[in-house]
This record gives structure tokens, sequence and C-alpha cells, in this order.
């Protein structure tokens, strides 16, 4: 099968003053239809420019110095931006880690979803508002014929990231750029939001670079994928030989430093690369925190019987009305000296109940 996206020997660079500052050096990797493809590696690795170079988002004075990026064997790099915003959206989209900036908090979700259906695809207003509901409800949104006339702060931060995922699939792309879409995300939403991308590649066969840090993340949901490290590839291929057996001492640390309930480690393995020696540790300060002995026996703050509801379809007939219910019947209470830790998903479980 061939590639449907190409990237080869690309190289970024970031002018200063002083130097130039090269950000990806020489990375090659390929994206097949219905495969994902993970790119990992720790903070400035150059993940997140490799997206951007191929959307031609690259922040000035950002360049692409050498290399080049093909979409179904037509090289895309170095096209003006004319060209760049008609292929951008409608052959590739991108899921951005935070999805308040890809949400505008002045329209709807159906204004912002037909608009984006109705620049790239060329639909009737009708077929449009009836494409931005299916798409709701194909993502997993509740009561989608309510939610699409919503904004975006009345919804949960998972329920916004799948609003987000939604919008990227407005224009029926060939390839879906996922920088960090469940960073922000609690586990049980995260786990949702990874089987909706991997459905989604595996109907649809698009090609999906998804970019993180997370190891566990890389293991469950990709096919292959490529460890970068300082701007260099420095291993790639299946998921499976490259977390099973690994070849590089980066990736080898990378592995390592997944946490293992069973185990405590006081700090990760010295490694070697190119010349120099990079060491990486751990936080202790958990492991000698210990509960404080001065918390007092009477509470400091308390909360008894707390409800909060949202209305969300308005109605003259008080029995008509639909409310929201984020909080039924809390209640807790905080003593001096305690740290009180509440947890839980994105957003309540609960839907739509009536007055």
């Amino acid at each position: 099968m061939s590639a449907i996206l190409d990237i080869a020997d690309l190289t970024v660079e970031f002018p200063t003053r002083r130097e130039i500052f090269v950000a990806v050096d020489g990375a090659s990797l390929t994206v097949e239809p219905g495969e994902i493809h993970g790119l990992v590696g720790e903070s400035g690795a150059g993940k997140s420019t490799i997206g951007a170079a191929v959307m031609a988002l690259l922040e000035r004075p950002g360049r692409i110095a050498g290399g080049t990026i093909r979409l179904r064997k037509e090289i895309i790099s170095g096209r003006d931006r004319a060209a760049m915003r008609s292929l951008r959206g409608r052959e590739i989209s991108m899921i951005f880690q935070d999805p308040l900036t890809s949400l505008n908090p002045l329209f709807t979700i159906r204004e912002q979803l037909t608009e984006t259906i109705k620049t790239h695809l060329s639909v009737t207003d009708a077929e449009a508002h009836e494409r931005a509901h299916d798409l709701l409800a194909r993502v997993g949104i509740p009561e989608p014929e309510i939610r699409l006339d919503q904004y975006p702060h009345q919804f949960s931060g998972g329920m916004r990231q799948h609003v987000v995922i939604a919008l990227a699939l407005c224009s029926e792309p060939d390839v879906i750029i996922a920088d960090e879409p469940t960073t922000a995300l609690d586990v049980s939403i995260q786990a949702k939001i990874l089987d909706l991308i991997r459905e989604l590649a595996n109907e649809r066969q698009v090609g999906v670079i998804l970019i993180t840090h997370d190891m566990g993340v890389i293991a469950d949901t990709t096919d292959r994928v490529t460890v970068m490290h300082q701007g260099k590839v420095v291993e790639t291929g299946a998921t499976r030989l490259v977390l099973g057996k690994p070849s590089h001492p980066y990736t080898k640390s990378l592995i390592a430093a997944v946490p293992r309930p069973n185990v405590k480690l006081h700090r990760f393995p010295l490694i070697s690369y190119d010349g120099r020696t990079t060491e990486f540790r751990i936080n202790d300060l958990a492991r000698n925190w210990s509960r404080p002995d001065t918390v007092s026996a009477k509470p400091l703050f308390e909360i008894g019987g707390l409800t909060k509801r949202f209305l969300q379809k308005r109605s003259f007939i008080p029995s008509r009305r639909q409310y929201l219910v984020a909080v039924n019947n809390v209640r807790f209470d905080i003593r001096q000296g305690e740290v009180f830790g509440i947890v839980g998903e994105w957003g309540p479980e609960n839907p739509l109940s009536h007055a």
C-alpha cells in the first residue's frame, strides 16, 4: 500500500539573532491510509513542529530549510499560502491539544460546524445542518439536536474535544494530525477519544499522525511509531517491535520511564547520545510525603446537599424545561491541616432532566 503522506529528510529552522536553531533535523516518516503513526519524544523533540510544517502553520521566522512533504505523491511543501489554505482543512486537518483554541466562544457549535462544512464541501444550508447533526452524533455527543445550538463554554473539556474531532472530520480529509489530543483529559475520556480516532481511521481509511509524549498511548493506539530526540528521528518501525525490542538507548529510556506500580526508581538510567550524557530523574517528593498529624477534628469548611443544574431547554411550561444536573446532592467537609482531593471524569454523567 502506497503512503498517503510522505515526509522525507525534513529540516525546520528558526533563525535567531545569534544563530540558527534547528528544530527538526532530517526527519523522515510515512503514513498509510487507515494507519495511526505515533510521533513520540520529550518536550522540545520537534514533534509538534513536524505537524505545523505539514499544515504550513510554522510561526515566523520558522521555515522549512530542506526535505519534502508529499501528499499522495504530490509535493506540498513550499506551496504559497493561498494554495495551502485550499489544502488545509479540506485534505489535511488538525486536532489541537486545547479545544478552546479551536472553537470560537462567540458562535454556537452548529454555526462553527456548518461554516466549516460549507467552506470545504459544495452543499446546501440544509445539507450542512444535517451533516453537522450527524457528525456530532458520530463522535458521541449526546442529545446532538440540543447541543448543536449551545456554545463551547456549555460543554465539558472532554465534550469540547469531541467537537474538535467533528470539526476535523467536516471536510472528509485524507490525513489528520492529532497534536496531544488527550493530554488535558482524564483517563476514561482519553480512552474514549483514542478509541474514536482508531475507529475513524479504520472506517474512513484516514491516515493519522498522533503526536504524544505518552508511551502508554503509543502502545495502545498506534500501528507504527517514530521516536524523536533533539529534533532527530532515532528509531522508527512497527509499534510492537519498537516497544518490544527497542534498539536505541533513548527509546529504551522512554520505555523505562513508564511508571510501574510494583517498582520504585530513584532515577532513570544514564544514556549516551551524540557524545553527551543525559540523565533522567524523577521527583522524590511524593515518596517522602506523609500525612500530617495536625489535622483538626473539627471541620473548617463544610458542604451539605449541594446541587447545581444548568437550564438546557427553555419553555414557558415548567414541566417541559430541561436541565443538565452538574452536581447532585454532594456532601463533604475539609478539616484544618488536611489536603482534600476531588476526582472524577470530565462533565456529569447524568443527562438532561426535567424540572
